[in-house]
């Protein structure tokens, strides 16, 4: 792992940490995963409430996307990572730096939408158009403070 990697797999491990704290079981990070002839920088086994999904994050250093070649190849990378049903979530490597641990957070934050997406949403709900968006914003749902993948829902 490279010095940026190395921050953000340390804000990983804090974080979890500050849930094992909470009683909450830390969720595992593997840095440095090869898929099909390629490294990705972390993988994380998400459980969702009715499925485990692979997470690919990617942190892009500023040598990486200087050509036209190196970003096409950046792409194909994205598409296999996804053809293999894996979330890829994608970071600048200045992001990191000024902040992992922010970076981490929106990490979470994606997964937590996602799951309370499969939750909330699948079935009629769903398919009465009903936007998380707009009910966490009016309050209409929270999230657990015991467990970060339950979602409460407020009538």
């Amino acid at each position: 792992m490279n010095n940026i990697e190395t921050m953000f797999y340390n804000a990983w491990i804090e974080r979890g940490e500050e849930e094992k704290k909470r009683g909450i079981r830390p969720t595992r990070i593997r840095p440095q995963v090869p898929c099909g002839g390629y490294i990705i920088d972390f993988v994380v086994d998400y459980r969702f409430q009715i499925d485990t999904i692979k997470v690919a994050i990617e942190i892009d250093g500023h040598e990486s996307h200087k050509t036209k070649a190196q970003r096409f190849n950046d792409y194909a990378r994205e598409r296999f990572l996804m053809a293999k049903r894996m979330l890829v979530i994608r970071f600048a490597a200045s992001e990191v730096f000024v902040d992992a641990a922010a970076c981490v957070n929106e990490v979470w934050q994606i997964l937590y939408g996602l799951d309370y997406s499969f939750y909330a949403y699948g079935g009629k709900k769903f398919d009465e158009g009903i936007q998380f968006e707009q009910d966490w914003s009016s309050g209409r749902i929270r999230r657990s403070p015991y467990e970060p993948s339950a979602v409460e829902l407020t009538e």
